[in-house]
């Protein structure tokens, strides 16, 4: 009995240590506070159980042993639901069922009380009998068997109302439902055993019950936070692999696409990602079958034209006549409502009622998250629910996704994860559209400039994700529209990195930017999809044509730059180009060191068509936890008041100071070390800016 005692023990020790690694990990939000509730019940019910086996003699066992039983199947039922809810928090709070899971859950709590407090009437007789033997026993018995057999009613009642909450939306709460049916068996087998044991002198009957209700914990935490965070970091992998092609090609596409093709593709993308949604959910009935996008034109968020309405869609209205209007009505009713983000905004300043939909789309854009609207009695007649989904770039509006569902109110996982593309992929053209507008105003070119520059700074990679490294980049433009670039794949050939700096600044320089970033994503795409690798000179030599023949020979422009290409295998780098040298800290020897044959061995991108970048090809590796340093030179030739540069000294300084640091933290903290440094020298002499554009990446590789 002692030995199995102690499984409990270890099972709070195994479990605390799945509760501290997800409590560090911010994508599992509210789950692991949730999760360590559980454990702290089954320390709980584990010193209950000692005491019950080894503290209290055998007379006290038998007068406690219908009320024991029942405690020890409420605990076990609500480590379980509990555990339960932390595995389907995110997804319950995801898919907007928080509040029907809640008028679900509502019976179960209540029905766990009444059978409490019916255990402490039950505890209490056999206290009444224990302390007084002279008591009538057959009718107490009697009585106190029934409380006994209500009590664990009660949690039976409990357990099926859970199943039932558990089960509602199939697809969506839950994947699978045999966890649940796993943990019924399991309560209902101990139980019986626990009370056999106790009553008929069976020993080592609850010892099977006690281990199969331990192993069926231990197996469902272990495979929610360490198995299933594998195959999910592996699908995000994959998913973002699959993500940056559609980017690619998206981009590929409009950027020399004209007006006319623009929103062609817009609108094909729409149907494409609509009829996506219909053949991946569970059940299509239940899925999203109709959405309007608004297209930001200013400060107004409207519907560009009647093509951009997919499917029976209403506007988001006050009127009962909704319902015998046509689909052409009611399409003319939502071209005319637009909204204007400046003047809701100054209208809620001055406080001025807002209507519904007015609400919903401050909401969302200041959010910046999907949004669920309240619905008016007119539409709610029509809809189960309508979501806006803010199209952002950066932290301005673009656009926005009205989604409309008739049948249901949740969200399955698939549509949240097929909208999240739906909604990347569309800020990217939208940003695109816009910036290639503005670029046609001639009058207006400051705005252009702004434009492009948030072009720019768009389709830079917001996460930089190699497995088995830490990664973290940024880029800092200059008053203009900044040169300085940095992408990423990913490819069974290896993994590859790109850092570059074009001359000068202004539109033509962030052009040449954008070309360049094209070919490089083109580049990979195509090997990727022809299953045959080129060389890294070869790449590189295949982006320096590309960039002559649009840049120099297309567009007249007599920009070039400077870049390094980086591919990795296995801990191992291969680079070639002209640009700076890298700056590598070796973790076993405690020191910064130059990458040489980075510099000038080859020609710069741009500039001649028969480069051949082959006699820079280098090659280095990284152990496990040494760091690397990729910069451009606005970082480095940042100057303070006596004109003197920041230099790789004060990279090498900074760096070493926190070389066991987050990467994100050394990434910000040269970012700051410089600005300090040129605070009385370039950003006083330009205002609050860089002389130039500053862009860093600091690349750790993980430990073993």
């Amino acid at each position: 009995m002692q030995f199995y005692l102690f499984l409990y023990p270890a099972l709070v020790v195994a479990s605390l240590a799945l509760w501290w690694d997800a409590h560090k990990r911010p994508e599992y939000a509210k789950r692991p506070a949730i999760l360590l509730s559980s454990i702290i019940l089954i320390g709980l019910l584990g010193a209950l159980e000692t005491v019950y086996f080894l503290v209290f003699d055998e007379r006290i066992q038998n007068f406690f042993l219908q009320g024991f039983t029942a405690l020890h199947t409420l605990l076990v039922f609500a480590i379980f639901s509990i555990l339960e809810y932390s595995v389907h928090q995110q997804r319950i709070e995801k898919n907007q069922l928080r509040r029907a899971f809640r008028q679900a859950f509502r019976p179960v709590p209540l029905l766990l009380i009444v059978s409490l407090l019916v255990i402490g009437v039950n505890v209490f007789m056999a206290y009444l009998g224990y302390s007084n033997p002279k008591l009538t026993r057959v009718p107490r018995n009697d009585f106190q068997t029934m409380v006994f057999i209500v009590s664990l009613l009660g949690i039976g009642a409990a357990a099926l109302a859970s199943v039932g909450v558990y089960g509602m939306q199939g697809g969506v709460i839950r994947r699978k439902v045999y966890p649940f049916v796993l943990y019924l068996i399991s309560i209902a087998v101990t139980t019986v055993l626990v009370f056999v044991e106790s009553a008929y002198k069976l020993h080592g009957l609850s010892l099977i019950g006690l281990g199969l209700t331990l192993g069926v914990y231990a197996i469902r935490a272990y495979h929610e936070y360490f198995v299933y965070r594998m195959h999910h970091l592996n699908d995000l992998h994959r998913r973002q692999i699959e993500i940056d092609k559609q980017r690619s090609r998206v981009i590929n596409k409009i950027l020399v696409s004209t007006a006319a093709d623009d929103k062609a593709l817009l609108i094909e993308s729409m149907v494409a990602f609509m009829k996506q949604i219909e053949e991946n959910v569970p059940s299509k009935p239940q899925a999203f079958k109709s959405v309007v996008v608004y297209h930001r034109k200013g400060t107004l968020l409207a519907v560009q034209s009647a093509e951009f309405i997919y499917n029976f869609c209403a506007p988001l209205i006050l009127s009962d006549n909704l319902k015998r209007m046509n689909k052409s009505e009611l399409d003319k009713h939502i071209m005319s409502q637009a909204f204007d983000i400046e003047e809701l905004e100054r209208q809620e300043k001055e406080g001025k009622k807002l209507d519904f939909a007015q609400r919903g789309v401050l909401s969302a854009m200041r959010s910046k998250q999907a949004t669920s609207l309240e619905l008016p009695p007119n539409l709610k007649s029509m809809y189960r629910k309508i979501m806006l989904y803010p199209i952002m770039n950066q932290d301005e509006i673009v656009g926005m996704l009205v989604l409309y569902k008739d049948a249901v109110e949740h969200i399955f996982p698939q549509e949240a994860v097929i909208l999240a593309t739906f909604v990347d992929i569309f800020s990217i053209m939208f940003t695109i559209i816009n910036g290639k507008e503005i670029q046609g105003e001639r009058n207006r070119l400051s705005d252009e400039m702004e434009t492009a520059k948030n072009i720019q700074t768009s389709i830079l990679p917001k996460t930089i994700e190699i497995p088995g490294y830490e990664i973290v980049g940024s880029m800092l433009t200059a008053t203009e529209v900044g040169g300085d670039l940095y992408d990423y794949a990913n490819t069974s050939f290896g993994n590859y990195i790109d850092i570059g700096d074009v001359s000068g600044h202004g539109l033509p320089s962030g052009l040449m930017a954008l070309i360049h970033l094209a070919a490089f994503q083109s580049a990979i795409t195509t090997c990727e999809a022809l299953k045959k690798e080129l060389t890294i000179n070869e790449l590189y030599d295949v982006i320096n044509k590309v960039l002559v023949k649009i840049n120099r020979q297309r567009i007249g422009s007599d920009k070039f730059m400077t870049g390094n290409i980086f591919q990795e295998k296995n801990g191992t780098f291969s680079h070639v180009g002209a640009h700076l040298p890298a700056l590598l800290y070796r973790k076993a020897h405690r020191k910064m060191l130059e990458l040489p044959g980075m510099t000038d061995r080859t020609a710069f991108l741009g500039i001649s068509e028969f480069v051949d970048s082959k006699p820079s090809v280098g090659e280095f590796t990284l152990d496990p936890g040494d760091l690397l340093i990729l910069y451009t030179d606005g970082l480095v030739e940042a100057r303070d008041r006596d004109g003197r540069f920041f230099d790789t000294d004060g990279v090498t300084r900074v760096v070493e100071q926190l070389v066991e640091a987050p990467v994100e933290e050394i990434r910000q903290a040269l970012l700051n070390a410089v600005t300090e440094f040129a605070s009385s020298g370039d950003l006083k002499k330009y205002g609050g800016k860089f002389a130039d554009d500053i862009s860093i990446i600091v690349i750790r590789r993980s430990l073993i």
